[in-house]
């Protein structure tokens, strides 16, 4: 098996380029430091019971210098219910029928938190899955970000969000097709105030900068609680990401992410090398162009989105839409 050598920041990773199945399984938890201090717990979980989650159009999940495969993005703050938590299963269903290879995640609360807890969750989501999940779920706050992929992942941490002290910004770099990684960023700015986000959104350029490979792919997302397309942390990652329209929406061409449809809170965007390998996303018999907004009192058939319930995006508690964009490598 033929290795080539990848540099994080000072930590020499070895990666495969022959066949993914020579490469070693992820099949314990591992700890790695990220850049902004503390660690991120990764896991590989095995086959969920949520639901077969067929027939969306996901990606295969294929790493490495493997065959070209589609890659499914999704942002999701989809916790429902008092607790801000995925227990009450709506966001699951939502995310079992998306069949994503790559999920942002918002709020990354479940059960007691714990380990056991969490291999539950990402079992439910997806099989074969592996996650990582930033710190603050101990925090009396805490709403964690995390990244659920089907992706092998290479290395994962977490980096300090100076405006907030429940969460981080939490990152993956993902073997993908070619020599080229995929890192992923998942983030939940802070609602209060324009000023603070675009702090924020300045805070993830200076370590994308510090940390990332020029030539590697970036994909950013999470919940940015932005009150419209045009806010100043959108003008901010504008440098590095591609953030004009045509913007991800549902079948009713309605763009808004909140529960109540009329704000553009959640993201998935991607930079500059990542963005000229979006494709339109195809759920069932449906194609959107930019990506699409999934709330399942609008999307029709739903049964493209089994296990999914018509009244998941309406539930008591639950926090936005998902947001999907789909990549073609090769």
């Amino acid at each position: 098996m033929k290795l080539r050598a990848k540099h994080v920041k000072g930590a020499l990773l070895l990666t495969c380029v022959a066949l993914i199945a020579a490469c070693p399984k992820n099949d314990a938890t591992t700890r790695e430091t990220g850049a902004g201090g503390g660690t991120t717990s990764t896991t590989t979980v095995g086959q969920g019971a949520g639901g077969s989650g067929a027939g969306t159009g996901g990606g295969a999940g294929v790493g490495g210098n493997g065959p070209a495969t589609m890659v499914r993005v999704v942002a999701a703050n989809l916790s429902s219910g008092n607790q801000q938590s995925y227990d009450a299963g709506h966001g699951v269903r939502i995310l079992r029928g998306l069949d994503a290879d790559v999920i942002l995640m918002q709020e990354m609360s479940f059960g007691n938190d714990g380990d056991a807890a969490m291999n539950t969750l990402v079992g439910q989501i997806c099989d074969g899955c592996s996650y990582t999940r930033g710190p603050g779920a101990q925090h009396p706050n805490g709403i964690p970000n995390g990244i659920v992929t089907r992706l092998p992942i290479l290395a994962d941490g977490h980096w300090v969000d100076a405006e907030v002290d429940n969460r981080t910004f939490v990152w993956a770099r993902l073997d993908v097709p070619g020599d080229r990684d995929l890192w992923a960023i998942s983030v939940h700015l802070l609602s209060s105030n324009a000023t603070s986000r675009n702090q924020e959104a300045q805070a993830l350029l200076d370590y994308i900068q510090d940390n990332i490979p020029d030539d590697d792919y970036v994909v950013l997302g999470g919940d940015f609680n932005t009150n419209h397309r045009n806010e100043l942390a959108v003008n901010t990652l504008a440098s590095q990401f591609v953030t004009a329209g045509p913007h991800p929406r549902d079948q009713n061409g309605n763009d808004g992410t909140n529960e109540p449809r009329n704000r553009p809170y959640d993201w998935v965007v991607a930079d500059h090398d990542l963005a000229p390998l979006q494709v339109n996303v195809v759920i069932g018999g449906n194609s959107f162009t930019g990506g699409t907004v999934i709330d399942t009192r609008v999307y029709t058939p739903l049964t493209d989105l089994d296990p999914a319930q018509a009244g998941d995006s309406g539930a008591t508690g639950m926090q936005h839409m998902a947001v999907v964009r789909d990549f073609f490598f090769e």
